[in-house]
């Protein structure tokens, strides 16, 4: 779901090629209806200036999807670059992105609405109708509002809608819909977070964009007195660093997990980090984590990506399963690296038994799940099984079935594993990137959620013997898509399991698949539009299915992973931590 390949698809969902229109008159960057009124910027702002806040949509618009598209990426890419003068606090260079005769509202000085409490001492309050400025006194505000703040720590711009004049000579000028996110840390050392939806007047020309105008349709802000979390990832000892994606030795689409246990029975949590050079077994003492693993006997694991600590021989300590991307040729012969598993002798030292206990698993793995699947008391695996992108991509954007199945290895008496996936009913050519396993029919045995790619999700209901059916479909948890993450909590506090499933939210996507929808009278925006609509929560109902609900402002969290529900608050209630991020190519901008 990266850029390009959307870019790439979109003359397969046309019927012909876009042919340009002619602009008509006035439609050029200097037209009326996209240039604000004359200005110039003063010492001294001007009280409300006039400005025309209509920024309507160039009529004609540009109509060939693709040069649309290339001037949205531009005009996001020169964001991204502008959000980083916001960080630096760079006023000249925001200065230099206003045109000079800028004029809009505000927002920086909006008047706010009685705060709302939120939990944890946080208040939000809506901004009201902002003054109206020219750029000389936009900047003076901007100054006035970051200047004394210790550090502006993320600032973020996603364009959600644009539309543009055909080009002239490289020139053109155009609108967007855009939302514009600014966090810091204020002059107290608290937090204060700004969030502006902004209607975008904007010009391209000799290849240097400009705002021409810009009006606040709506807004909030958000404080909080001092910070929730301190980061301790150095003084704790487990900072680490490698090489950004795409640049020398971190090449592959083959994502690290982490694993979290007592290996040594010294009561403390310890860490397992995969890595693609090497991994990095850290365990717990009084002071932060030490790096113990040449000693624990790891030092030659690398290129894990799903691991997990389990005691698959059920003498009290925490063994490791680490998985691989590995592939058979046409001839049986291995590749890559098996799913491998190393046996703990109860002090934190580990031995490779892979071999040993029957483990001969080549397959593109990117998660595991540990439980006892077929209730005998000892602890199975199943292996979440992706594809080889670089070998044989996706046959479909809306089901894909070349993946590699998933499997199913039955744990026999701690002594060794077997293949038990076509007997347990388990059938599955999926993208599958992770897996959930619990109890969400509460007849006594485990069930399994497996979150896949470019397609539909499972359910695989146990009939407590370890024999599974899909029932994702029949229960509407199908959520066909790209899914990354899942997780099983009781968030609304009713006593059933709910489901909360991490996805992909692209403003991207969206923009690009929203030029699209008017030209299909089928099912192909909805099923194009899964891929990037962001995370999803389907709640248990008492009648043993699930609804889904409204996520409240936390479906949209980026290119999401992994979702972790704890009470973080220690309110009672579970929250949820959802890791997301990802980069496509050598550039921080390109994500």
């Amino acid at each position: 779901m990266r850029l390009s390949p959307l870019l790439a698809l979109i003359p397969l969902w046309l019927s012909s090629g876009c042919s340009r229109s002619t602009p008509t008159e006035g439609s050029g960057a200097a037209s009326a209806a996209s240039t604000p009124s004359a200005g110039t910027s003063q010492a001294e702002p001007r009280e409300n200036p006039e400005v025309d806040l209509s920024l309507p949509d160039p009529r004609p618009p540009v109509t060939s999807i693709v040069t649309a598209e290339v001037l949205s990426t531009g005009l996001t890419d020169w964001l991204k670059d502008l959000g980083d003068r916001f960080r630096l606090r760079d006023f000249a260079g925001i200065e230099r992105a206003l045109a000079a005769d800028f004029g809009g509202h505000d927002p920086f000085a909006a008047p706010e609405s009685q705060a709302r409490k939120l939990p944890l001492g946080a208040l939000r309050s809506t901004l009201g109708e902002p003054p109206r400025v020219d750029r000389a006194g936009l900047l003076d505000s901007i100054q006035r509002r970051l200047g004394p703040w210790r550090r502006v720590s993320d600032v973020h711009w996603s364009v959600a809608r644009a539309e543009f004049a055909d080009p002239k000579d490289g020139e053109t000028w155009g609108a967007a819909d855009v939302y514009f996110h600014l966090v810091g840390e204020d002059a107290r050392g608290g937090r204060e977070s700004l969030d502006f939806a902004l209607r975008l007047g904007v010009s391209l020309s000799g290849g240097l964009w400009t705002i021409n105008a810009w009006r606040l349709d709506e807004g909030e802000v958000t404080r909080q007195a001092k910070a929730l979390f301190a980061d301790v990832t150095r003084p704790a000892g487990v900072y680490r660093e490698g090489a950004r994606f795409g640049q020398p030795g971190n090449d592959s689409d083959g994502w690290s997990g982490l694993a979290a246990g007592d290996v040594d029975g010294d009561g403390r949590w310890d860490l397992f980090l995969p890595g693609p050079e090497r991994s990095y077994l850290l365990l717990g003492g009084e002071e932060g984590f030490d790096d113990q693993t040449q000693s624990a006997g790891l030092s030659g694991e690398r290129e894990g990506t799903g691991v997990l600590f389990f005691d698959y021989d059920n003498d009290g300590d925490q063994d490791l399963a680490v998985a691989h991307v590995g592939w058979r040729s046409l001839d049986d012969a291995p590749h890559g690296q098996p799913l491998r598993l190393y046996e703990n002798d109860g002090t934190g030292r580990f031995r490779d038994v892979t071999e040993e206990r029957g483990l001969d698993l080549y397959a593109p793995l990117y998660g595991l799940a540990a439980f006892d699947a077929d209730g005998d008391g000892f602890t199975d695996l199943y292996a979440c099984a992706y594809g080889r992108m670089e070998k044989e991509p996706n046959d479909s954007w809306v089901e894909a079935l070349n993946g590699a199945p998933d499997v199913l290895l039955r744990n026999v008496a701690g002594e060794r594993f077997e293949d038990v996936t076509h007997a347990s009913g388990i059938r599955d050519r999926s993208w599958t990137y992770a897996a959930a396993v619990a109890d969400y029919d509460r007849d006594g045995d485990l069930d399994i959620y497996t979150a896949n790619n470019f397609g539909s999700n499972r359910l695989w209901r146990n009939d407590g013997s370890g024999h599974f059916e899909d029932v994702a479909g029949e229960l509407g948890v199908a959520a066909s898509g790209i899914t990354f993450g899942c997780s099983w909590a009781d968030l609304n506090a009713d006593g059933r399991l709910d489901l909360y499933l991490t996805r992909p939210s692209s403003t991207t996507g969206n923009r690009i698949l929203a030029r699209l929808q008017s030209r299909h009278t089928d099912t192909t925006f909805d099923d194009l539009s899964a891929l990037a609509t962001g995370n999803r929560l389907f709640l248990g109902t008492e009648e043993g299915g699930f609804r889904e609900a409204d996520l409240a402002g936390t479906g949209k969290a980026g290119w999401a992973w992994t979702p972790v529900c704890a009470d973080l608050d220690l309110d009672g209630l579970l929250d949820v931590y959802c890791v997301n991020g990802f980069v496509t190519g050598d550039l921080p901008q390109d994500t």
